[in-house]
């Protein structure tokens, strides 16, 4: 058995082929996938995510994957700071109900009410205004002046991106801003690679 084949990955990789494969199921599988690679990671011991229901403009069946109450309440982190995490997903009636992100967000921020965000990454699957469809936003200050309009602020300037994984969310956390991680490097490495592999194979890009 190789090294990185542990019971987590092993894990991560059955709920990765349940929601890959549609249906009702897949909701479940897609927030039981979220809350391993978290649980794993970055996320506070005893914080969970949960899925809410809703009905869509033509009656379809669409989740929300955020916090314990809703998309407005973040999650603990390791480091003290929270993130806002809100995916809204649904089955795609013509593609064999196989799951869907209709948008996703995820936000760092300093406080529980998100008075002091970091950053955000956001993704609208039908763009809905001038603004990238798969964006990033930095609240902070340019070391560099007088490169901007001095009515705008840098939180206001939406970098364009592909899509960005849940999986390099992560990284970029525990890695750049140094968020401790509840499982060695060596663990929780091979099992975001394994799952952002399959993510990197289906996902729509703007």
């Amino acid at each position: 058995m190789p090294a990185t084949d542990t019971a987590e990955v092993r894990r991560a990789r059955q709920l990765t082929g349940d929601f890959m494969a549609g249906g009702p199921r897949s909701f479940d599988a897609f927030r039981d996938l979220a809350q391993l690679l978290l649980q794993a990671t970055v996320l506070e011991a005893g914080q969970v995510v949960r899925l809410s229901g809703r009905r869509g403009r033509r009656g379809d069946d669409v989740r929300v994957l955020a916090g314990r109450y809703g998309p407005t309440d973040p999650l603990r982190l390791r480091d003290g700071r929270w993130l806002r995490l809100a995916s809204t997903l649904y089955l795609d009636r013509d593609a064999n109900d196989l799951l869907k992100v209709q948008r996703s967000s995820f936000q760092y921020q300093a406080d529980r009410d998100g008075d002091r965000p970091i950053f955000r990454y956001d993704y609208l699957r039908v763009p809905g205004s001038i603004e990238p469809p798969a964006h990033l936003n930095l609240y902070g200050g340019l070391a560099v002046e007088d490169v901007l309009p001095a009515t705008r602020r840098l939180s206001r300037v939406h970098f364009p991106t592909s899509r960005v994984s849940i999986e390099a969310g992560i990284r970029l956390l525990a890695d750049d801003f140094a968020v401790p991680t509840a499982t060695d490097p060596s663990e929780w490495r091979p099992l975001l690679a394994a799952t952002e592999t399959a993510f990197r194979a289906i996902a729509h890009r703007p």
